[in-house]
């Protein structure tokens, strides 16, 4: 279990990327969202969001899912299906989150997203059951950071 609990402190980081991720929802003010995408685009008969728009329909569920991977770090090396647990809600959430996005470029790097942390819980569980997978969580851990920080980027910029 202590190579849970190294791997684990990667995790730490990815909270941070998430609240990163629900600033522009909480960062208001401005008539400069319109100046960065079209308002709306008819395209095959419906509308689009912004990026701006689809990112502030997001922050909330980043803001949760900040405290789920803060409950999947603490218990990652004192009970690892419960962190198992912990990262399969924030798929859970993430996915249904993202499914509701209309914005091509949002919703294409949100999927990537759920697609790393999907790969990140496959690669835990396999840790578990056996701990010369650590390498492989280590990679899967970093592919979602990669993703985590990617989001925050598209939606910060």
């Amino acid at each position: 279990m202590r190579t849970l609990a190294r791997l684990a402190t990667g995790l730490v980081a990815a909270p941070l990327l998430l609240a990163g991720c629900a600033v522009p929802g909480l960062s208001g003010a401005s008539s400069a969202p319109a100046a960065s995408a079209p308002a709306t685009t008819a395209a095959a008969g419906g509308s689009t969001q912004t990026k701006a728009e689809a990112c502030d329909a997001l922050s909330a569920t980043m803001s949760t899912a900040s405290d789920t991977l803060n409950s999947a770090v603490s218990e990652m090396g004192t009970d690892p299906a419960k962190a198992v647990a912990a990262l399969q809600d924030f798929a859970g959430s993430l996915e249904g989150a993202i499914a509701a996005v209309n914005n091509p470029e949002v919703k294409a790097q949100g999927e990537k997203a759920v697609a790393a942390v999907k790969a990140l819980v496959d690669a835990l569980n396999a840790t578990i059951q056996d701990p010369t997978k650590a390498a492989d969580m280590a990679s899967s851990l970093s592919a979602f950071q990669t993703e985590m920080t990617a989001f925050a980027t598209l939606c910060q910029g």
